[in-house]
C-alpha cells in the first residue's frame, strides 16, 4: 500500500511540472493557440469612450426624476409641416419612413421625464417600427437614436392543425391595427425602466424621426 501511494503522489508531481511547463511555454509564444480568437487591443473601447451612455448621461443631469406629471400634447403642440391624416377622428397625422416631427412643449420645472407615443401600425413590415428621440437639437444619449416601437400580433385561427406525426403547426399571424401606447424604452434591454429626457424649464423642443 505505501509503495502504491508513492507512485501515485509521485506521477501527480510530475503531471504538476508538466503542465506548469506547458503554461509557460504557452505564454512565452507570441502565436495564438488553435480554437482561440485573437482580441485588437485597439478594437476594446475604453471606459472614457463609453460616456454617452444613457446611465452615465442621466446620472450627470443632476436633475429630479418627475413622477406623477402628466402632459398630453395635440395637434396645436405641433409644428406646421405634419402631415395629418383624414382616416382618424382627432389629431393624427402620417408618419413614414424618413419623416420627422417636432413638437414644442413648456415645461413647468426642470427635471428627467418619460415619453410615451400614441401610434397605430398600418404598415406591412414585420419588424419593429424604429425612431430616434431629439430633444432641443441632440441625441441626449447613444440609446435615444434607436427606439423600437412594439407592433401587435395576433394568430389568423384559434385552432392548430396538426401535422402526420400530430404535432401543432404554428399558424400565420397578423398585424393587429389599433392604436396602442407605448414609453421609449432602451432597444438593447440594458434598462429595464422607460428611458427619461432631460427638459428644461420653459419651452422645450422634441423632434422625432421615424427611422
Amino acid at each position: 500500500m505505501k509503495v502504491f501511494k508513492f507512485l501515485l503522489v509521485h506521477k501527480l508531481k510530475v503531471i504538476a511540472v508538466l503542465f506548469v511547463l506547458g503554461l509557460s511555454i504557452f505564454f512565452l509564444t507570441n502565436d495564438t493557440p488553435e480554437g482561440y480568437v485573437a482580441i485588437d487591443s485597439d478594437s476594446v473601447n475604453s471606459p472614457s469612450e463609453l460616456t454617452n451612455r444613457y446611465h452615465q448621461v442621466s446620472t450627470a443631469w443632476n436633475a429630479p426624476s418627475i413622477e406623477g406629471y402628466s402632459k398630453v400634447l395635440d395637434g396645436l403642440d405641433l409644428d406646421e409641416s405634419a402631415s395629418y391624416s383624414n382616416e382618424f377622428e382627432g389629431d393624427t397625422f402620417e408618419f413614414t419612413q424618413g419623416d420627422s416631427l417636432t413638437i414644442d412643449v413648456n415645461m413647468e420645472s426642470r427635471g428627467a421625464y418619460t415619453m410615451a407615443l400614441e401610434y397605430k401600425d398600418i404598415g406591412d413590415s414585420i419588424m419593429e417600427n424604429r425612431i430616434s428621440v431629439i430633444v432641443n437639437g441632440e441625441n441626449q444619449f447613444e440609446e435615444s437614436e434607436t427606439i423600437e416601437l412594439p407592433s401587435e400580433w395576433e394568430f389568423v385561427q384559434d385552432d392548430f392543425s396538426l401535422d402526420r406525426y400530430g404535432n401543432e403547426i404554428l399558424p400565420m399571424s397578423r398585424k393587429i391595427e389599433t392604436f396602442q401606447k407605448s414609453y421609449f424604452y432602451d432597444s438593447t434591454a440594458l434598462n429595464a425602466r422607460p428611458l427619461t429626457f432631460l427638459l428644461e424649464e420653459g419651452n422645450n423642443e422634441i423632434e422625432i424621426v421615424n427611422k
